[in-house]
C-alpha cells in the first residue's frame, strides 16, 4: 500500500507540472535545434571529403534508414506515450531501467564539453569585431617567428611560409615573371593555427600539462551558462519561444554564406573533394563504421533527448511523420553544410594555387577554428563573414545545449519528484553552475588535451553500445508489436502496408546493423593523438576509459541494483514496473474516455 501510494502521489505531481509544448512547431524545431548541431556542419563534410567523397554517402544514408530512423521513432513513440524522459521511461523492464541512466549520464558529459565548443565560437565571435581578424597576420604580441602568412599582392601571390600541417611547410617567393619557386623550411605554422593555440586556447607545449585558467574564455563560458539556465528554468514553453529564433537564424546564415562562396573563384575545387566518389572505399569496413558512428552525431539516438522533448507533446500528436521527417532533415542539413563549408575552403585551395584539397582542410575543431577562419579572413568585408559564422556555430550549440541540459533536469526531477521537483527552479540552477564549475576544466592552458581525451572516448562509443541495448530492449522485451499498437491510438492509422518493413528493422536491421558498429569501433580503436603531433602519456588515456565508464557503468550499476533487490522474484526483472503500470492504465483510460466522447458525438 505506501508503493501504491508514494507511486500515485508521483504521478500526480508528474502529471500536474509536466508542461507541454504550446503547438507542434516548437517540438519540430526543438528537436530540429538538438539533431542538428555542429557535428552535421563540421566533421560530418569532413567526414565525407576525407573517405570516399560522393561514395561516404552510401554507407551514411544506408545507416540512417535501417538504424537511426527505426530508433527515432521508437525512443519517440516510447517518450510520447508515456510522457516521461528517459530514466523512467525504462521502467517497462527493470533490467534495462540502467539504460535510461545512461542516457542521462552521457547527456551530462555532453553539456560540459559541449558547452566548451560554445565557448570557442563566443570568444572568435567577440575577436571579430575588427577591421583586420587577428587570425590573418602575424604582426600580433602571441605570434612567432614561426608564424607565416598569405599575403595577396598585385594579383599575384607571395606565400610566407604558408602551412597547414605541421608536419610539412614550404616557403614560396615570387621571381622573374611572376613564377613561384618553392623552398623547405622547419616547423612554421599559419597565422590561424597561432591563433588558436597561442591566443584563444594559450595552450601547453607538454600534453597534459594544465596550466593556468584563462580568464578570457572563462567569462565566455560563464555568459553561456547563464544564457543556458535562464532558458531552462522557465521550462520548454520558454524553449520553444527561443528555438524559432537558434532553429531558423542557422539556415538563413547557411544560405548566405553558400550564396557568398558560390561567388567565389575556386568553389569547385572545394566541391570536388567533398562529392568526388571513389566507390572502392566502399570495401573497406572502417568506412562503414565511421559513416554509423556519424548517424549518432547528426540524428542524436541513443542520448535521451529526442525521449524527453516528445514526452512532452500532446498525446494525438503525430510522432510517426515527425519521426521520418525530422532523420532528413537533419541528415539534410549535414549533406548542405558540406557545400557550405566546401565552397568557401576551395576558394582558399585557389587562393593557395593547389589543387590538393588537402593542403587546406582540417580535421575535428581545426576545420571550424582554424582553416574556415582563415578562409574567410580573404573574403572582402570578412569581419562580417566572421561574425555571421560564429553566430551559426552559437546557435547550432545552443539548440543541442537546451535538449541536453533538459534531459538531465527532467529525468532526476522525475525520478525524484517529491524532493528535487518541489525546488525545480533552484535546482537547474545548482545543475547550471555544477555544469559550469566541470566544463572550466576545460577552460585551463591545458584544457584542450582534456577535452581531446573526453571527446574520443564518452560520445558516440558509449552512445553506439546504449544504443544497442536499447534496440534490444525495444524490439524483445517491450515489444515492436506494442510499439506499432500505441502508435496507431495515438495518431490513427498510418501506412499499415510498411508494419511488415518496421517488424524487421526492430527486430533484425537495427540490432543486427548497431553489432557490426560496436566490432568495428573495438578493432579500429587507436589512442587519439595529441596536438603538434605528441602522444598522450598512458595514464592520460587511462583517464579516457575512465571518461567512458562514466558514461556506461550506470547502465550495469543499475542493472546489477534491480538483479540484487529481485533476487527472490527474478522474473520481475523483465515486468514492469507499478509506476510504468499506472501510467500505462492512466493512458488507456485517457483513450477509452476520448473513444467514448467520440461515439456519444456521433450519437447527438
Amino acid at each position: 500500500m505506501a508503493a501504491e501510494s508514494k507511486v500515485k502521489k508521483d504521478l500526480a505531481f508528474i502529471s500536474t507540472n509536466k508542461e507541454k509544448w504550446s503547438n507542434p512547431c516548437e517540438y519540430i524545431l526543438t528537436s530540429i535545434g538538438y539533431s542538428v548541431g555542429m557535428g552535421n556542419l563540421l566533421r560530418f563534410p569532413y567526414l565525407c571529403a576525407t573517405n570516399g567523397g560522393g561514395s561516404f554517402l552510401v554507407p551514411y544514408f544506408t545507416f540512417i534508414f535501417i538504424s537511426a530512423i527505426p530508433l527515432f521513432l521508437a525512443e519517440t513513440v516510447t517518450g510520447q506515450y508515456t510522457g516521461l524522459s528517459p530514466v523512467r521511461a525504462f521502467e517497462f523492464a527493470p533490467i534495462f531501467q540502467g539504460i535510461g541512466w545512461g542516457m542521462l549520464s552521457i547527456s551530462a558529459i555532453i553539456c560540459c564539453y559541449y558547452s566548451t565548443i560554445m565557448t570557442w565560437a563566443v570568444f572568435y565571435f567577440f575577436s571579430s569585431f575588427q577591421w583586420q581578424l587577428p587570425w590573418s597576420s602575424c604582426s600580433n604580441e602571441w605570434n612567432t617567428d614561426k608564424c607565416r602568412v598569405l599575403i595577396p599582392i598585385n594579383k599575384s601571390l607571395i606565400i610566407t611560409g604558408w602551412v597547414w600541417n605541421p608536419n610539412s611547410s614550404a616557403t614560396v617567393v615570387p621571381v622573374y615573371r611572376n613564377t613561384l619557386i618553392y623552398a623547405p623550411f622547419n616547423e612554421s605554422y599559419s597565422a590561424g593555427e597561432e591563433f588558436w593555440y597561442h591566443r584563444a586556447l594559450k595552450l601547453t607545449p607538454l600534453p597534459m600539462q594544465m596550466g593556468n585558467m584563462n580568464w578570457n574564455l572563462l567569462g565566455c563560458s560563464l555568459l553561456i551558462w547563464i544564457i543556458t539556465a535562464l532558458c531552462i528554468i522557465w521550462g520548454v514553453k520558454s524553449i520553444g519561444k527561443v528555438v524559432w529564433v537558434t532553429a531558423l537564424a542557422p539556415y538563413a546564415m547557411l544560405i548566405v554564406i553558400l550564396i557568398r562562396g558560390l561567388t567565389m573563384p575556386g568553389y569547385a575545387i572545394g566541391l570536388k573533394a567533398y562529392l568526388s566518389p571513389e566507390w572502392h572505399r566502399l570495401l573497406d569496413v572502417k568506412l562503414w563504421g565511421l559513416a554509423a558512428v556519424q548517424t549518432f552525431y547528426s540524428i542524436g539516438p541513443g542520448w535521451g533527448g529526442l525521449i524527453t522533448m516528445a514526452s512532452y507533446n500532446n498525446l494525438h500528436h503525430n510522432c510517426y511523420r515527425d519521426s521520418i521527417l525530422l532523420p532528413c532533415i537533419s541528415s539534410g542539413t549535414s549533406f548542405f553544410g558540406g557545400f557550405v563549408i566546401f565552397a568557401i575552403l576551395g576558394n582558399l585551395a585557389h587562393l593557395v594555387g593547389s589543387e590538393n584539397f588537402q593542403a587546406v582542410s582540417k580535421a575535428g575543431y581545426g576545420l571550424a577554428f582554424i582553416a574556415y577562419p582563415e578562409a574567410l579572413s580573404f573574403l572582402p568585408g570578412s569581419c562580417i563573414w566572421s561574425v555571421i559564422f560564429f553566430v551559426m556555430l552559437f546557435t547550432l550549440g545552443l539548440d543541442s545545449q537546451f535538449s541536453t541540459l533538459e534531459t538531465v533536469t527532467s529525468g532526476l526531477i522525475e525520478r525524484f519528484p517529491q524532493t528535487i521537483g518541489r525546488y525545480r527552479k533552484i535546482f537547474i540552477a545548482g545543475i547550471c553552475v555544477i555544469g559550469f564549475c566541470i566544463s572550466s576544466v576545460f577552460l585551463f592552458e591545458g584544457g584542450f588535451y582534456v577535452f581531446t581525451i573526453m571527446d574520443n572516448y564518452s560520445t558516440a562509443f558509449t552512445a553506439v553500445i546504449i544504443a544497442l541495448m536499447e534496440s534490444i530492449a525495444y524490439a524483445y522485451f517491450y515489444d515492436a508489436r506494442l510499439m506499432i499498437k500505441q502508435m496507431r491510438q495515438m495518431v490513427g492509422d498510418f501506412l499499415w502496408w510498411l508494419k511488415p518493413l518496421w517488424y524487421f528493422l526492430w527486430y533484425a536491421a537495427v540490432p543486427g546493423s548497431l553489432i557490426f558498429v560496436t566490432v568495428v569501433i573495438f578493432r579500429g580503436y587507436h589512442a587519439p593523438a595529441a596536438p603538434f603531433g605528441g602522444q598522450f602519456p598512458n595514464w592520460a588515456i587511462g583517464i579516457g576509459w575512465f571518461f567512458a565508464g562514466i558514461s556506461i557503468c550506470p547502465v550495469f550499476i543499475v542493472t546489477f541494483h534491480n538483479c540484487f533487490k529481485m533476487r527472490n522474484q527474478l522474473s520481475s526483472l523483465f515486468k514492469p514496473t507499478l509506476f510504468f503500470q499506472t501510467i500505462l492504465k492512466t493512458k488507456l483510460q485517457e483513450l477509452s474516455i476520448e473513444n467514448e466522447v467520440q461515439v456519444d458525438s456521433t450519437r447527438l
